[in-house]
Formats: structure tokens, sequence, C-alpha cells
């Protein structure tokens, strides 16, 4: 199990919540009020759900269950940023999703929980905490 802090779970991590090895480390860290949610993570979740009144009910569920973590202008700017480092690296493949993630998680000072091997190239080039979550099934791929 995760310990202190509070924790930004990823939609890629949310999306495997059925998977008992991620509700293992998610559900006690919702439990104790540690996991947050940012705007990026809430639209790709809730553009999934076709269902207005599902739609209505998930977001208000979400809202009330989690912490939010304000993006802002200087989010986006250290989301080039993170771009400008990965294609440094080499690295061209990363959505801007998984950067601006990964910049709100740095400003606010959280864990990013995440199922996505694109937050791990990104964490190379930042330096800052992320979990995979699950199954690693990374040398799968």
């Amino acid at each position: 199990m995760l310990t202190s802090g509070r924790y930004l779970v990823d939609g890629s991590a949310t999306a495997r919540l059925t998977d008992p090895e991620v509700a293992g480390a998610i559900r006690p860290l919702l439990d104790a009020g540690q996991v947050a949610t940012c705007g990026v993570v809430e639209l790709t979740l809730l553009g999934r759900v076709r269902d207005p009144r599902l739609r209505v009910e998930v977001a208000t569920t979400r809202a009330a269950a989690l912490q939010w973590l304000e993006t802002t202008d200087g989010d986006l700017r250290r989301a080039l940023e993170i771009q400008r480092l990965l294609g440094e690296s080499g690295q061209y493949g990363v959505g801007w999703h998984a950067m601006v993630v990964a910049a709100v998680a740095e400003r606010h000072g959280v864990c990013v929980l995440h199922s996505d091997a694109s937050l791990d190239l990104v964490a190379k080039c930042t330096g800052q905490e992320l979990r995979w979550v699950g199954t690693d099934d990374r040398d799968a791929r």
C-alpha cells in the first residue's frame, strides 16, 4: 500500500479500477481522502461517458470524493518545457495529456498514480515521483 501525501490519479489508472491490484492501491487512498484529480483527467474521463444522466452522476460523485488540483497557464508552459525535454531525448510520441497531468502534479507536489508508459517517459525528464499501479505489463508491449 502507498503511504503519506496526496496522489493525483491519472485516467489510465482510473480506467483500470476493476483490476483488483489497482483497486487495492487506490481504494485505501480514496477512503483516506488523499486522492486528487485535475481538469485534464476529468475532461478525459467524462468525455468517455455517453449517457448524459450517467455523466452528471459520475461528475458529481468524483467532485465529492476527490480533491481538485487547479491547472494554470504555468502548468501549460511547464508541459511545453517537458515536451522540449522529451524531444531533446528523442521522445516524440508522448501525448499532451501526460505532460499537463505531470506538470499539475509537479506544481502541487503530489505523486501521480498511473498505468501509462508515457508518464514514465515524462518522469525521466522531470525527476518527479510517479507510481505505476496494477500489473506492470510495460515489458509485454
